[in-house]
């Protein structure tokens, strides 16, 4: 399984020692540096989180709540995001519409489809203006 934590690029320098298994015979002491999150990382889930936020503002256009920063909108094609942890609920206006934006974010190699595609259908009838 492919994590999308593992797409985010490191914005400082993380070292780790080398894994068992893959010890280098002749610099055995040597440690790595990363250039991209790692799965278990402890701060795997900010760096992709930053990555995926700098994207959708961006280059994407979409907007994040001052009061709540894991929702974001994009007011020209009415598409509104909720993050959790490493998960995206993705509400639009139609599935073309939605379709369309999982395609846009694809070609920034941070949304992994996992191919468990759970959507629910339902129109509003009446909108409540805040």
């Amino acid at each position: 399984m492919i994590s999308a934590f593992t797409q985010g690029n490191i914005d400082y320098f993380i070292y780790i020692t080398q894994p068992e298994g893959h010890i280098n015979s002749k610099y055995p002491d040597y440690v790595l540096k990363l250039n991209k999150a790692l799965y278990g990382l402890k701060q795997s889930a900010r760096i992709w989180y930053d990555t995926l936020k700098e994207v959708l503002i961006n280059k994407l256009k979409f907007e994040s709540l001052l009061a709540e920063g894991s929702i974001f909108i994009n007011r020209s094609t009415g598409i509104i995001l909720c993050v959790y942890v490493d998960d995206i609920a993705i509400i639009g206006p139609n599935q073309e519409a939605i379709n369309s934006f999982i395609n846009s974010i694809k070609s920034f190699s941070i949304l992994v489809d996992t191919s468990h595609d759970y959507h629910m259908t339902f129109s509003l009838n009446t909108f409540y203006r805040l």
